[in-house]
C-alpha cells in the first residue's frame, strides 16, 4: 500500500505539472475559475500526453526505467520554465490548507489500500500484464499479435503501468494505474460535494457529483480498479470531458476572450478525448462530440482545423502505427486499416475478433446459442447485464423528468452536446459490445445531466446561504471517502473474497503476500482459477497449472502446462501463448524475440516442464 501510494502521488504530480501549461494557455480564469477544477484536468492531460509519449518511445525502444525518467523530465521543462506557470503555481499553493491536503493524502492511501489486493481481473491475467511486460522489456515488436490477438490491442495507457514495472515491483504494479484512476475520481467526487454541502455548488458541480457517484459505486463493486483495464481510464474521462464541455458551455466569453481564436477553451475537451481514444476505441463517440464542439462551436476557421489536425496526430499516429507494428492493422480490432505484410493479422481475423467481442458482451460471456439473430439477445440480455439495464431505465426516466420539469415553458434547458455524447456513446456500446465495461462513462451522463438541471432548484430549497468549506469539513469527509473506499472489500466483499483467502492457507504460492491487503508492497499477481460450484452455487478457487516450454519454429516460448484448464499466462516470461502456437518463426533470428514474429509453416518441437 505505502509504496502504491508513493507512485501514484508521483505519478499525479508529474501529470499536474505536464498539463498544467495548457490550463493557463487555454482556460481563461473566469471560465475554469477555481483552482481545484484547473488542477484535474491539468493532471489527467498530463497523464494522457505523458502516457502517448511513452507509447511513442515504445515503437523503437523498451520502456526502461531511463527512457521513462529522460521523457517525463523533458515533458514537464515547459512547466518549470513558464513564468506564466510560475504564477499559477503559487496562486495554487496559496488556496491550499491542512484541511485539503490531508483529504487527499487520505484518499491516496485509501485508493492504494484498495488497490493493494491481489488482481483477479481475468483480463489482466489474460493479456494486459503480457502486454506490460513486452512494453517494459522490448518494447512494441512486428507481429505481437501473432502470439495472441489481444496483445495487438493496442492502449497507450499500459504504458504508464509498464514505466514501473521494473526491479523489486516487477509484476506487482497491475493496480497502480487503476489506483491513479480511483483517487481522481474520488477527490474529483469529494470537491463536489463539498461545494454543494456548503451553498457554493454550481450547476457543474452536481453534474460531476452524481456521475462520479455512480460510477464510484460499480466501479467498486465489481473490483475494477485493481487492475490495470483501459476501460476505467475511458470511462472516467468521459464524464470529465463531458463535465468540462459543461463548464465552457456556461461561460459567456467577452471581447477580450472569443472561442472563435483556434487556440481556446473549447480545445481542452478535444484533448481529453484524442487522450481517450488513443487508450481505447470505445470512445470514438467521445471524440466525435468533442470534435465537433471544438470545430462549429463559434466560427469555424482554418486555423482550428489546423489545431484539431495536429491533436489528432499527436494522440493516434502512435496509437494506429503501434497497431500497425503488432498485427498489421492500424485500429485493430478495426478492420479498416489492414494491409498485407507478413506479421499480419488481417481484415477477415480482425472482423472475427469484433463479431466474438459484440456476441460475448451480449450473450453474457457465454457461447452464442444455436438460432440467435441480430435481436432475440436483447430480452436475455436485459435480465443478465444489470448495471446496463439499471443506467438505460435511470436515462430514459431522466428525460421524462426534464420534460415535465420544464412542462409548459417554450424551451427546455439541455446542453446538447453532452446529451449527443450519451445517446451516440449508449447506442455504440448496444450495438458493438454490451457490457458496462465499454458504457458506463456515457449511462450516467443523462441522469447526472438531470441532476445538474435540477439543482437552482434544489439549492434554493436547501442552502440559503454560503458557507464556508473549512478545512476541518475536508479532513472529515475526506478522511470517510478513504476509509469507505479501504475498507469496502470487508463490507461488500465479492464472490472472489473467500476463495482467495481459502487458496492462501493451502499453498505457498501466496509467499509474503496477502490477498486482500498489503501494508508494503503490492501483491504480486496469483495463478488462480476461479469455477462455481454447482452443488452450493458458491466460487471456488484452485491453482492454475504452472506453465511449460514449448517450441515454435526457431524460438521458445512458454503456455499453460494444461490448456484444458487454464488459458493464462499471468506474469510468465515472455514469449508466453496462452495456447499452442503453429506456423510462427522470428522476423529476425539475429535480434531474437526482441526483433519480432512472422508468419511460418512449421512444426512444433519437443516440449519440457517448466520448473
Amino acid at each position: 500500500m505505502l509504496i502504491l501510494s508513493l507512485l501514484i502521488a508521483i505519478s499525479g504530480a508529474c501529470g499536474f505539472l505536464i498539463g498544467s501549461p495548457f490550463i493557463t494557455r487555454l482556460a481563461p480564469a473566469d471560465c475554469f475559475s477555481r483552482p481545484a477544477d484547473q488542477a484535474i484536468i491539468a493532471t489527467w492531460l498530463g497523464l494522457l500526453i505523458l502516457a502517448n509519449t511513452f507509447f511513442s518511445a515504445a515503437l523503437f525502444s523498451p520502456l526502461t526505467p531511463t527512457v521513462v525518467i529522460v521523457i517525463t523530465l523533458i515533458l514537464m521543462i515547459p512547466a518549470i520554465l513558464s513564468q506564466i506557470n510560475s504564477k499559477w503555481f503559487k496562486e495554487f499553493v496559496n488556496n491550499f490548507s491542512a484541511g485539503p491536503i490531508f483529504a487527499v493524502t487520505a484518499l491516496t492511501l485509501g485508493a492504494s489500500a484498495y488497490c493493494s489486493q491481489v488482481i483477479v481481473w481475468y483480463d489482466t491475467r489474460l493479456y494486459h500484464m503480457q502486454v506490460i511486460k513486452w512494453l517494459s522489456e522490448y518494447g512494441l515488436v512486428p507481429g505481437l499479435g501473432l502470439i495472441h490477438s489481444r496483445f495487438g490491442y493496442p492502449s497507450s495507457w499500459f504504458t504508464l503501468t509498464a514505466s514501473v514495472n521494473h526491479g523489486l515491483l516487477q509484476g506487482r504494479t497491475g493496480s497502480f494505474t487503476g489506483g491513479i484512476c480511483l483517487l481522481l475520481l474520488a477527490v474529483h467526487f469529494l470537491i463536489a460535494l463539498l461545494r454543494i454541502i456548503t451553498g457554493r455548488g454550481k450547476s457543474p458541480d452536481l453534474f460531476i457529483a452524481m456521475a462520479s457517484f455512480l460510477t464510484l459505486i460499480i466501479i467498486m463493486v465489481y473490483g475494477i480498479p485493481n487492475s490495470p483495464a483501459p476501460d476505467l481510464p475511458v470511462i472516467i474521462l468521459v464524464i470529465e470531458t463531458a463535465w468540462s464541455i459543461v463548464i465552457i458551455s456556461e461561460f459567456q466569453p467577452d471581447r477580450h476572450h472569443r472561442f472563435d481564436t483556434a487556440l481556446n477553451a473549447r480545445l481542452i475537451p478535444l484533448l481529453l478525448a484524442a487522450g481517450t481514444v488513443s487508450i481505447k476505441l470505445s470512445a470514438l463517440p467521445l471524440l466525435a462530440v468533442a470534435g465537433c464542439y471544438y470545430l462549429f462551436k463559434g466560427r469555424f476557421k482554418s486555423g482550428k482545423l489546423l489545431v484539431a489536425g495536429s491533436v489528432l496526430t499527436f494522440f493516434l499516429a502512435p496509437l494506429a502505427a503501434a497497431g500497425y507494428i503488432t498485427t498489421g492493422c492500424a485500429f485493430y480490432p478495426s478492420s479498416t486499416f489492414c494491409v498485407n505484410v507478413p506479421w499480419s493479422l488481417g481484415a477477415a481475423q480482425a472482423n472475427a475478433e469484433s463479431a466474438l467481442i459484440r456476441e460475448w458482451a451480449r450473450w453474457g460471456g457465454r457461447p452464442t446459442p444455436d438460432g440467435a439473430t441480430a435481436w432475440n439477445w436483447v430480452v436475455p440480455w436485459f435480465a443478465e447485464e444489470k448495471v446496463c439495464s439499471l443506467f438505460l431505465v435511470m436515462s430514459v426516466l431522466s428525460v421524462l423528468v426534464i420534460i415535465i420539469r420544464h412542462a409548459g415553458e417554450k424551451h427546455i434547458y439541455w446542453n446538447s452536446s453532452v446529451a449527443a455524447l450519451a445517446i451516440s456513446g449508449i447506442a455504440l456500446m448496444l450495438y458493438a459490445a454490451p457490457n458496462w465495461r465499454f458504457g458506463l462513462g456515457y449511462l450516467v451522463i443523462l441522469p447526472a445531466l438531470t441532476a445538474e438541471n435540477l439543482l437552482p432548484w434544489l439549492t434554493r430549497q436547501t442552502w440559503k446561504q454560503q458557507g464556508v468549506i473549512s478545512s476541518a469539513k475536508w479532513a472529515w469527509l475526506g478522511g470517510i471517502t478513504a476509509l469507505v473506499i479501504a475498507t469496502h472489500i470487508y463490507v461488500v466483499p465479492r464472490p472472489t473474497f473467500k476463495p482467495l483467502g481459502e487458496v492462501a492457507d493451502i499453498t505457498s504460492m501466496a509467499g509474503n503476500d496477502n490477498p486482500h491487503f498489503n501494508l508494503i508492497r503490492p501483491p504480486r499477481i496469483w495463478n488462480v482459477q476461479f469455477a462455481l460450484d454447482e452443488a452450493s452455487g458458491k466460487k471456488t478457487a484452485s491453482v492454475d497449472a504452472p506453465v511449460s516450454i514449448d517450441r515454435v519454429g526457431d524460438f521458445t516460448y512458454y503456455r499453460p502446462a494444461n490448456m484444458d484448464d487454464s488459458e493464462l499466462c499471468t506474469v510468465a516470461p515472455v514469449p508466453c501463448a496462452p495456447g499452442r502456437l503453429n506456423g510462427l518463426r522470428l522476423r529476425d533470428s539475429g535480434k531474437g524475440i526482441a526483433g519480432g514474429f512472422v508468419k511460418a509453416v512449421t512444426n512444433n518441437i519437443s516440449q519440457e516442464k517448466f520448473p
